[in-house]
C-alpha cells in the first residue's frame, strides 16, 4: 500500500524520472485512483501493459514465485492466528481481529526496512460462525458468540503483499464437541469436491 498518491506520487515520479515517455498500465487493474493520477501525468505516452503482466503471471519467474510463497505464508499466519482465537465464548470479531493482527505481523517481516510500503494492507479477517453465517459467502465478523460444536468457515481472502493476493477458504469446528451430523455431510462433500477437482487440476 503506498502511503502517497494522486499529486505527491505525480511529483515524486516527475522528479525521478521526469523524461519519462511512456507509463505502462495494468488495464485489469484499473481504478478512479489511476486515473486521476494519469490525468497528472498527461506528457507521458499511456500503454496498456495487461498482455505483457498476464504473460509474467503464466510464466511464474522465481521473483514473482518468491512473491507468491510470501503472500502464502502470510495468509497461513491469518489462518492460523484466527484459528487459535476459535473457542466458544469468544465473539467472532476478536477472532477476525486476531486474524489481522497476525497477518500484518508477519506481513511487515517482509518489506522491511522498505518505508513506501506499509504491512497493513492485509484487511479483515472474512469469518462467519453457526448454521446461518457459516454458509455465507464473505461473512463479516459479528458481536456473535460461538459456541462448542459449531462450524466456522474463516477465508484468508485479504492478504495482500507487494501487490499480490493469496487466499484460501478452510472450516473448523469450535471447541471438542462433535459437529452436528447433516453439518458434517456438507463439510464432508466439500472436501470430497475440493479433492477431486485438486487431482484434475495436477493432472
Amino acid at each position: 500500500m503506498y502511503r502517497s498518491f494522486g499529486d505527491d506520487l505525480a511529483s515524486y515520479i516527475q522528479k525521478v524520472a521526469p523524461k519519462t515517455a511512456t507509463i505502462s498500465l495494468d488495464s485489469n487493474t484499473v481504478t478512479a485512483a489511476n486515473l486521476e493520477l494519469l490525468k497528472k501525468l498527461a506528457s507521458a505516452d499511456i500503454v496498456d501493459a495487461s498482455a505483457c503482466i498476464s504473460q509474467v503471471h503464466r510464466d511464474g519467474d522465481a521473483a514473482q514465485t518468491g512473491i507468491l510463497r510470501s503472500c502464502a505464508d502470510v495468509a497461513a499466519h491469518k489462518f492460523k492466528g484466527a484459528r487459535g482465537a476459535t473457542a466458544p465464548g469468544v465473539p467472532e470479531w476478536k477472532v477476525a481481529l486476531r486474524g489481522y493482527t497476525a497477518a500484518v505481523e508477519r506481513a511487515s517481516k517482509y518489506p522491511e526496512g522498505d518505508e513506501n510500503h506499509s504491512p497493513l494492507d492485509s484487511s479483515f479477517t472474512v469469518f462467519g460462525s453457526g448454521r446461518i453465517l457459516s454458509a455465507h459467502a464473505h461473512s463479516v465478523a459479528s458481536n456473535r458468540i460461538m459456541r462448542d460444536g459449531e462450524l466456522v468457515q474463516i477465508c484468508c481472502c485479504t492478504p495482500t503483499l507487494f501487490g499480490h493476493d493469496m487466499c484460501f477458504d478452510r472450516p473448523i469446528a469450535v471447541g471438542p464437541k462433535e459437529l452436528p451430523e447433516d453439518v458434517l455431510k456438507v463439510v464432508n462433500a466439500a472436501h470430497e469436491a475440493s479433492t477431486a477437482a485438486w487431482k484434475v487440476v495436477r493432472a
